[in-house]
């Protein structure tokens, strides 16, 4: 047996999991959404009201997090009716019922929701599927998804799920 066989056999405790992320790729969910809003054309920006509260920093790279919110604001923008105000408020939560979920160590869950007073129904869902897909496949590499909940009578909720800290 040679010494690098050795060295092999006489590893001590277990090995750390890799990881896809370090905190390295934390991008700043609240610039890139201030980028995104001031990209958007002065026509959609009139047409908005908008309300964010604080975001947190998210697993992620900036390009990838930032596409995926343009494409979801484009996508709540366009199907706002045509004779109202687009309002949307943008929350930020952490996800206490993601607790049992690996997640890279210093980092928890967090929920941001766009809630919205655009109503949707099963054929626009049917047509923003690939949309939607596209969205949910930008988050995906980060641990992140994407969610869409139609409300009864307030509008639709859009939810990006993402760790961060």
């Amino acid at each position: 047996m040679s010494a690098n066989d050795s060295k092999r056999l006489t590893k001590k405790g277990p090995e750390q999991p890799a990881t896809l992320f370090s905190p390295a790729t934390l991008s700043d969910a609240n610039v890139i959404l201030r980028n995104v809003i001031q990209n958007l054309s002065p026509e959609m920006k009139s047409e908005v009201v908008l309300r964010c509260d604080e975001l947190v920093r998210v697993q992620g790279s900036a390009e990838d997090i930032e596409t995926a919110f343009s494409q979801l604001l484009k996508l709540i923008v366009n199907e706002k009716p045509f004779d109202k105000k687009l309002f949307l408020h943008i929350t930020c939560f952490h996800d206490k019922k993601g607790e049992i979920e690996t997640i890279a160590s210093g980092l928890q869950r967090y929920i941001i929701q766009f809630h919205t007073n655009v109503s949707l129904n099963a054929k626009w869902m049917q047509e923003a599927e690939g949309h939607i897909n596209g969205i949910a496949a930008l988050l995906l590499p980060f641990g992140g998804s994407f969610h869409v909940n139609q409300l009864k009578n307030s509008g639709c909720v859009f939810y990006i799920s993402l760790p961060g800290k």
